[in-house]
């Protein structure tokens, strides 16, 4: 991933290269990345958090975090903490990252009136109501990721299939010739006296 050997030597040196080796396993960086996701969009979250400079960076960060440790899986600039099987880095990903994050974007787009008192009290952007800009972020939470998440699991299924056909005998056209096995036997010989 562009990253030089003689620098992951390094970062293996680190102290901190045992949680990076904890954070790469699919199921733990599934569940951070969903619960940072799922509580920084919990209302009385962010009517706390967004209501200052701090607490937004705050929030700004745990997403960044979250969604490195998300990719630590499936795109480690150290390939032995990458998963070895493409196929599972690409069910990894879509459930992580396809399928679960819909829930705040699906909470947003049907919500009836602003579930956060922060933004309803923001200058309106383009002219939008509070509701409308809501709607329209959800619906962003929910196809924004398609563009970039798509792409990479069809690379992702593309390697598993030619890795899978590389391992796997061609299927043969015709049977091969079944060989009796009294052809091993040895002839006898009948002595004559």
């Amino acid at each position: 991933m562009g990253i030089p050997e003689w620098f992951l030597v390094r970062v293996r040196e680190h102290r901190w290269w045992s949680a990076i080796q904890v954070l790469s396993r699919p199921l733990l960086a599934g569940i951070i990345f969903n619960v940072v996701l799922l509580s920084t969009h919990a209302p009385a979250v962010v009517d706390v958090l967004r209501a200052s400079q701090l607490g937004s960076f705050f929030m700004d960060v745990l997403w960044l975090a979250s969604g490195l440790i998300l990719w630590l899986p499936v795109l480690n600039p150290d390939s032995s903490l990458r998963h070895r099987s493409a196929a599972v880095r690409a069910v990894y990903l879509f459930l992580a990252s396809g399928a679960l994050p819909m829930l705040p974007g699906a909470f947003l787009v049907f919500a009836e009136s602003p579930l956060y008192k922060t933004f309803e009290l923001a200058p309106p952007v383009l002219d939008l109501k509070p509701t409308t800009d809501q709607q329209v972020a959800g619906l962003l939470m929910k196809v924004g990721n398609i563009p970039i998440l798509w792409p990479i699991l069809l690379v992702l299924f593309v390697r598993w299939s030619r890795a899978d056909q590389a391992v796997t005998p061609p299927p043969l056209t015709e049977a091969p010739p079944v060989k009796d096995p009294a052809d091993d036997l040895p002839i006898p010989v009948e002595v004559s006296s």
